[in-house]
């Protein structure tokens, strides 16, 4: 047998699908809540670094551990009569379809739903609307000035200023 049709019958490539869409729903929500809880870019980092790490591993156990009606056991111990790989397998399509409707419901509200940052540099009113270029209102005298007049015209007229 091929290393291939091997990883496809223990579901390893299947398992490593499911994680990595997994994964890219785990890193949509850490963007949204990213943004919402004003947390650095670096707790994304983090948690990429973890998915990254924990990759490795998912794939080790789907190869040396199958699920079966009376738990997990390891591939060795389970008589291939009595495997239910092809069960297993097609939990994990449905896995990975739930889990690739849940990133597109994910990126349409991230999208959609919550406001979005147009990171041009520029100066808008809280309706979306530009109020102002970045470029006439710093005249290059003080790189400070943009920073108070934004957070005066946030104060005074609901404006928000993106760097």
């Amino acid at each position: 047998m091929s290393l291939f049709t091997e990883l496809k019958r223990r579901n390893v490539i299947k398992v490593a699908l499911a994680y990595l869409v997994a994964s890219w729903l785990v890193l949509q929500i850490t963007d949204v809540l990213m943004s919402v809880l004003g947390l650095s870019e670096s707790a994304g980092k983090f948690v990429f670094l973890l998915l990254v790490i924990g990759f490795i591993p998912v794939l080790v156990f789907a190869w040396a551990y199958e699920v079966t009606p009376e738990g997990i056991k390891r591939e060795s111990e389970v008589d291939r009569d009595e495997s239910i790989t092809r069960e297993t397998a097609s939990r994990l399509n449905r896995t990975t379809i739930v889990l690739l409707v849940a990133v597109a419901a994910m990126v349409l509200f991230d999208r959609f739903i919550l406001p979005g940052e147009t990171g041009s540099g520029s100066i808008t009113s809280e309706s979306g609307v530009p109020a102002a270029d970045s470029a006439e209102v710093n005249d290059g005298d003080d790189p400070g000035i943009l920073e108070n007049a934004g957070i005066e015209l946030r104060r005074l007229f609901g404006l928000i200023v993106e760097p």
